[in-house]
C-alpha cells in the first residue's frame, strides 16, 4: 500500500517538475536538501562489545563443567566471552517487551473471563435441568381434568395427560442435552 501511495506522489512530483519554469527546486532538489540536514548523531557508533570471564572446571569423572566464579580449590581454564545485553536494558526492546507481556496479560485476562462465563453458564445449565426433573416428578401424578369417567364407573386417563408427560419429558431431555454440549467445550 506504502509503494501505491508513494509511487502516485512521485508521479505527480514528476508531472510538475516537467510543469514548472527553471529555477525552482524540483522535489529531487528538496529530498537531497532534507537528506543533508539530518543531524549526524543519528548514525550509530559501534560500541566494543562487553566481555565476561568464564572457567571451565573439569571433575574426577572427567566431566566438563562451566562457572563464572572462579574455584578455589581446583584447577581451572578461563577465557573471555562476549556478553549479550539483557532484554531488559535494551531501550525500544524494554518498551517492545512490556507491550507484549501487556497483550499477553490482557490475553490471559480475557480467557479467564471467558472461563467464568462458561462456568456460570453450566451452572446455570445444570439448575434449569433440575428444575425440569423437578417438575416432571412432580408432574407424574395426574391432576384434575386429566381423568374420563365412563359409564360403567371406571375411569381412564385423557390424552391430555400423556401430551404433558411428554412435554414435560421432552423438557429434561432438552436440558440434558444443553448440559451436555456446554460441558464439551
Amino acid at each position: 500500500m506504502r509503494i501505491i501511495y508513494l509511487s502516485a506522489i512521485l508521479l505527480v512530483f514528476s508531472v510538475l517538475a516537467v510543469a514548472e519554469p527553471s529555477g525552482q527546486q524540483s522535489w529531487q532538489d528538496i529530498v537531497r536538501s532534507t537528506q543533508e540536514r539530518k543531524p549526524e548523531a543519528a548514525v550509530a557508533i559501534p560500541e566494543e562489545p562487553e566481555t565476561s570471564t568464564l572457567y571451565k572446571v573439569v571433575d574426577e569423572n572427567g566431566v566438563p563443567s562451566f562457572t563464572d566464579v572462579a574455584p578455589v580449590d581446583q584447577n581451572a581454564e578461563s577465557f573471555e566471552v562476549e556478553s549479550k545485553p539483557s532484554l531488559n536494558t535494551l531501550g525500544d526492546k524494554s518498551h517492545q517487551r512490556q507491550q507484549y507481556e501487556r497483550k499477553l496479560t490482557q490475553q490471559a485476562d480475557y480467557r479467564k473471563q471467558q472461563a467464568e462465563q462458561h462456568r456460570k453458564t453450566i451452572g446455570q445449565a445444570k439448575v434449569k435441568l433440575d428444575a425440569a426433573q423437578q417438575r416432571q416428578k412432580e408432574g407424574k401424578n395426574p391432576v384434575d381434568g386429566e381423568w374420563q369417567n365412563t359409564n360403567r364407573g371406571s375411569r381412564y386417563l385423557k390424552e391430555s395427560y400423556f401430551a404433558r408427560q411428554k412435554a414435560l419429558k421432552d423438557a429434561v431431555d432438552k436440558a440434558q442435552k444443553k448440559l451436555k454440549t456446554l460441558q464439551r467445550k
